[in-house]
């Protein structure tokens, strides 16, 4: 499996993909309608993913690579050669973690992204 990180002519490889959780907010808004035991519902498509991404690397260099080229401006394209579904291009939109992990002495890179087109 190859995951691949790229921002232009960047590219940071990580070991692996540890953790990935991904939530949609739907387009759907409800209106309670008085007099009415049930409600209007306008429909709208669901947006793109939010999502929180923890990957793994051998060295504090190569963590502290992925962290810079996601503190910088622009998006990111993430590839998979194993899961294609979880490519998609993003941009940070909160948290940037860089941790060790005591047992393996291997490092964490923790973000917290938005999908973009």
């Amino acid at each position: 499996m190859t995951t691949s990180l790229a921002r232009g002519t960047t590219t940071v490889t990580p070991t692996a993909v540890l953790g990935y959780s991904s939530t949609r907010q739907t387009g759907n808004s409800l209106h309670d309608v008085l007099g009415r035991a049930d409600m209007d519902v306008t429909f709208g498509a669901a947006g793109l993913r939010s999502l929180s991404l923890k990957f793994l690397f051998p060295t504090l260099a190569q963590a502290l690579a992925a962290e810079a080229l996601h503190a910088s401006v622009g998006k990111i394209t993430l590839t998979d050669t194993d899961l294609p579904l979880l490519g998609m291009t993003y941009v940070c939109s909160g948290a940037i973690a860089v941790e060790l992990d005591d047992d393996s002495q291997m490092w964490f890179l923790t973000v917290d992204v938005q999908e973009v087109l």
